[in-house]
């Protein structure tokens, strides 16, 4: 019988952050609605990121709290990725925001080691991330269905989502 050896590491990881949202929640909300420096840029439909302004969430005393919870997951998903020694930190952070036709165009992080895509807020019935599948390519010619290149990653409110830089993604 066959089995998988898992050679290499799995690249996304999810979790689930503890901490009360309602803080978060109530900032980006006020953030996004003040903020003079919103763009569109890899944003279709009624969407806009924060991703130009200077202000970079991570900096906000509101999330403190998720740093934390932060800090402490990340240094177990470097250690499965083999990423040995060295320090890592937050360089830059922005909020989203979708209305019911919004959605982020499929993009990479290529400058970043990684990527956390945090769901501050997420109204039911509202898109997940996708991630295309790297191996996409190098299955062309076989019997594997093509038609499944982007997989999608269910999440909740309060859920986190951790993958490598160059994965390309985007929201439903």
């Amino acid at each position: 019988m066959l089995k998988p050896l898992h050679l290499h590491s799995i690249p996304i990881w999810k979790g689930h952050y503890p901490g009360d949202l309602s803080i978060l929640q109530d900032k980006a909300l006020d953030f996004l609605t003040n903020s003079k420096n919103l763009n569109r840029g890899l944003e279709d439909g009624k969407a806009a990121s924060s991703s130009s302004d200077p202000d970079a969430p991570h900096a906000w005393k509101e999330s403190a709290d998720f740093l934390k919870w932060f800090y402490e997951n990340t240094s177990i998903v470097l250690e499965n990725w083999n990423f040995v020694g060295g320090s890592y930190s937050v360089v830059n952070s922005w909020v989203n925001i979708h209305y019911k036709t919004g959605k982020t165009l499929e993009h990479t992080h290529s400058n970043a080691s990684l990527v956390y895509a945090f769901y501050i807020k997420k109204p039911k019935d509202s898109g997940n991330i996708e991630f295309f599948d790297p191996l996409f390519y190098h299955w062309q010619g076989s019997q594997q269905d093509l038609g499944h290149s982007w997989q999608v990653a269910n999440v909740q409110e309060g859920d986190v989502v951790v993958f490598p830089g160059w994965m390309l993604h985007r929201t439903e």
